[in-house]
């Protein structure tokens, strides 16, 4: 027998102004790999969203906005509380019936412009029923994943010791159906290029 409660929140901007086009992404958390998806809806008119039926257990929720659209083109991925990576999210621990599950969307300042251009694909090497088919970092056939989070954050020298400091996102996009990104007008400097895979970490060299 397995117990199940739903819950419900709002996602907004940091502005407090509602995020009306986009989804909400429930991923299990897992001893290693890849989280599961358990669950996913739409937001509402005024922000809103509601899952019903979610088994009990250790959780983290994932808002993602529509950034191909206005007013959300500077908006990033963004977990509950309000952490653009899977590992500073706020848990979730579902015992019972939750209200106010909120999410603050993380957004930037429009980046810099630039000359480079910076490509690639996301491919995994999980077998393919760790990741549900319908599962919105799916992988497909070619084993591609799909609406990956990938960001760029620029580093600065600081201090009299030069040392090197990184700085907020700069540059945001998420990969395509075929699992490639690609960032354009890119600024000359130094990135940490992050790449979001809930329950995968990233190397700390990339």
């Amino acid at each position: 027998l397995r117990s199940a409660f739903g819950f419900f929140g709002n996602v907004a901007l940091e502005d407090g102004t509602p995020v009306t086009d986009g989804d909400v992404v429930v991923f299990r958390k897992t001893p290693s790999g890849p989280f599961v998806k358990e669950d996913s809806t739409l937001l509402d008119a005024s922000g809103n969203y509601i899952l019903e039926d979610v088994v009990l257990g250790s959780f983290i929720v994932l808002a993602r906005p529509n950034v191909t659209a206005d007013p959300y083109q500077f908006a990033v991925q963004t977990y509950y509380f309000s952490a653009d990576t899977y590992s500073e999210a706020d848990e979730l621990l579902l015992d019972g019936p939750t209200e106010g599950v909120n999410v603050r969307v993380i957004d930037f300042t429009p980046p810099p412009v630039g000359t480079a251009t910076i490509s690639g694909e996301v491919i995994s090497d999980f077998e393919d029923d760790v990741i549900e088919e319908e599962s919105d970092v799916r992988i497909n056939g070619r084993r591609k994943v799909r609406k990956a989070a990938c960001s760029m954050r620029r580093f600065k020298t600081t201090g009299r010791d030069l040392q090197e400091v990184e700085e907020e996102i700069a540059y945001y996009i998420e990969t395509d159906d075929e699992g490639y990104f690609n960032f354009e007008g890119v600024a000359d400097g130094k990135y940490l290029l992050n790449i979001e895979f809930p329950g995968v970490p990233m190397d700390d060299s990339s």
